[in-house]
């Protein structure tokens, strides 16, 4: 959970689970005050880094070494599924697409939209 008024992030379950029965049950609005429960996709970059919702990767196309950076999302209830922000998945969702072909070996976990929020400037500079 990244805590916006703290500006860092807990890991341990004991907090997390906390403030989320407590955001739940309405006794506290974490979320008003900056907090971010963010999801493990399920899955490693080539380091072996886990991979969260937020975090931004490169991607590697394996075809022409093409790099693409992009937002790791949750789609929530509409579409309930890890993405990513600027990947076209040839028809699958992106994330699904990667993981599914030898790219999901090229990604590359560069930060997160908390801590390295310049990075999602240059992801907005390259989309354009």
């Amino acid at each position: 959970m990244w805590d916006g008024k703290e500006k860092k992030y807990y890991y341990d379950i004991e907090t997390v689970w906390s403030c989320l029965k407590q955001q739940k049950q309405g006794i506290y609005d974490h979320i008003a005050d900056g907090c971010v429960f963010e999801q493990y996709t399920g899955r490693k970059d080539k380091n072996g880094k886990e991979i969260y919702e937020g975090d931004i990767v490169s991607i590697t196309n394996t075809d022409d070494d093409n790099e693409i950076l992009s937002e790791v999302t949750w789609g929530g209830e509409d579409y309930p599924a890890f993405d990513l922000s600027n990947y076209d998945g040839y028809g699958m969702n992106g994330f699904s697409a990667i993981y599914h072909s030898s790219i999901g070996e090229k990604i590359e976990i560069l930060g997160n939209i908390h801590k390295n929020p310049k990075l999602l400037e240059v992801l907005e500079w390259k989309q354009h």
